[in-house]
C-alpha cells in the first residue's frame, strides 16, 4: 500500500501510455495485491475478464506487474510502482531533445537490458549510421550506459566491446537537476521581464482604477461615460503599449504553465528516487 497522491500518479501515468484499461486493472491491483478472481471482483464488472487479462500482460510485457505463486497455488499479482514511474517525463525529455526514434531505443533497452550496438540496429530497423548518432547523443546526455566486456583480462581496444544499457536512477538523478536548473532559468526570466515591463503594468493598474471610478460614478450618464473612458484609455496607453502588454502577458502564462509542467516532473522524479531508494 501506498499514498493516494502515488496511486494517482501512476494511475495517470498508466493511462496517458497504455490507456484507460490498463490503468483501471493496475490501480486495483496498486490498492490491493491478490489474484485474478480478486481483481476480477474489486472491478466490479466495470472492466471485462479478457481486458483484464490483456491488461496484465502489457504491465508484464513492460515489467511493471510482478507475480508470485502462495501457498494455496494461487497467481499472486503486485505492481512494480517504481517501474511505472520511470514513465514519468523522462521519456519526454528524450522527445523534447530527439525524437521519438530514440523513445524506442529507450523502451527497448528497459525491456532487453544490454544490447550491442548492431542488435539495437536490427531491433529497431534503422540504419547503422542513425542508430550509431542517436545512441551517441542519448549517452552524451544521460539517457543510455555503456558496459565495457573484454574478451582478455587486459581489457586492450580491440579485444573490447561496449553492451548499452538503461540506469534509470542514474538517468532521473541527471533530470532531477537538469529540471531545477531548467526552473530556475524559468523563474530568472519572468523576474526579468516583469521588472522591463514594470512601467507597462503600472500604468496599466492606475488606468484601470481611474476607469472603474468613472464607471461607478453616478452624475454621468452612460455616453459620457464611454467616451471618458476611452480617451483615459487613450492617454495611459498607445497601441504599441497595449500590443507590448500583450506579449508580456502571453509570455508570463506560458513561462508559469511550465514552471508547473516542471515541478510536475520534479515531484514525479523525485518519487521514483523515492521507491527506488526503498527496494535497493
Amino acid at each position: 500500500m501506498g499514498g493516494r497522491y502515488e496511486v494517482e500518479l501512476c494511475t495517470v501515468l498508466l493511462e496517458e501510455h497504455f490507456g484507460i484499461s490498463v490503468s483501471k486493472v493496475a490501480e486495483a491491483v496498486m490498492k490491493e495485491s491478490g489474484p485474478l478472481p480478486v481483481i476480477v471482483n474489486r472491478l466490479k464488472n466495470k472492466v471485462k475478464l479478457s481486458t483484464i487479462r490483456r491488461a496484465l500482460v502489457v504491465l508484464e510485457q513492460h515489467r511493471m506487474v510482478n507475480f508470485k505463486i502462495d501457498q494455496n497455488m494461487r497467481v499472486i499479482y503486485t505492481i512494480d510502482r517504481c517501474a511505472i514511474l520511470s514513465l514519468a517525463r523522462a521519456a519526454r525529455y528524450i522527445i523534447f531533445q530527439y525524437n521519438k526514434k530514440c523513445i524506442y531505443i529507450f523502451r527497448l533497452l528497459q525491456l532487453r537490458g544490454y544490447l550491442e550496438e548492431d542488435q539495437i540496429e536490427k531491433l529497431t530497423m534503422m540504419s547503422s549510421k542513425e542508430t550509431r548518432e542517436l545512441l551517441y547523443a542519448m549517452l552524451e546526455e544521460g539517457y543510455v550506459f555503456t558496459k565495457p566486456i573484454g574478451k582478455t583480462n587486459d581489457f586492450a581496444p580491440a579485444r573490447t566491446f561496449f553492451l548499452y544499457h538503461v540506469n534509470l536512477p542514474q538517468t532521473v538523478r541527471g533530470l532531477v537537476e537538469y529540471t531545477c536548473k531548467m526552473m530556475r532559468n524559468m523563474v530568472l526570466r519572468r523576474s526579468f521581464e516583469s521588472r522591463e515591463h514594470k512601467h507597462l503594468t503600472e500604468r496599466q493598474v492606475k488606468m484601470e482604477s481611474i476607469m472603474e471610478t468613472i464607471a461607478s460614478d453616478d452624475n454621468l450618464d452612460e455616453e459620457t461615460k464611454k467616451q471618458q473612458m476611452t480617451e483615459v484609455e487613450e492617454m495611459y496607453l498607445s497601441n504599441a503599449d497595449r500590443a507590448m502588454l500583450d506579449r508580456f502577458r502571453k509570455a508570463q502564462t506560458l513561462l508559469i504553465a511550465s514552471e508547473t509542467e516542471s515541478e510536475k516532473a520534479l515531484f514525479a522524479f523525485r518519487l521514483f528516487m523515492d521507491f527506488a531508494s526503498r527496494i535497493s
